[in-house]
């Protein structure tokens, strides 16, 4: 996991693989543009506004888009160990 060691130290790689087998196995609905502009208050609620950019996306694709943009390289990393 060379590539990664760039970007986490062993601990956070640990966490990080840990994070990803949490996650549900399963296609999730991403906004797309997700941001605090496009997050209205209406009364007591929250509202998501702004759809045009949303998708259906595989739960880890969801999660790599929002949370690690170094996922790329971990989640193929991971794939060539799981080959051998």
């Amino acid at each position: 996991m060379d590539q990664l060691s760039d970007w986490y130290d062993e601990s956070e790689i640990e966490r990080l693989k840990w994070f990803i087998g949490q996650i549900p196995a399963r296609d999730t609905m991403v906004h797309g543009d997700f941001h605090t502009n496009n997050i209205m208050v209406q009364g007591d609620e929250l509202l998501i506004i702004d759809m045009a950019d949303e998708d259906k996306k595989h739960s880890v694709e969801a999660a790599k888009a929002y949370l690690f943009p170094q996922m790329d390289a971990m989640l193929e990393e991971l794939n060539e160990l799981g080959e051998h």
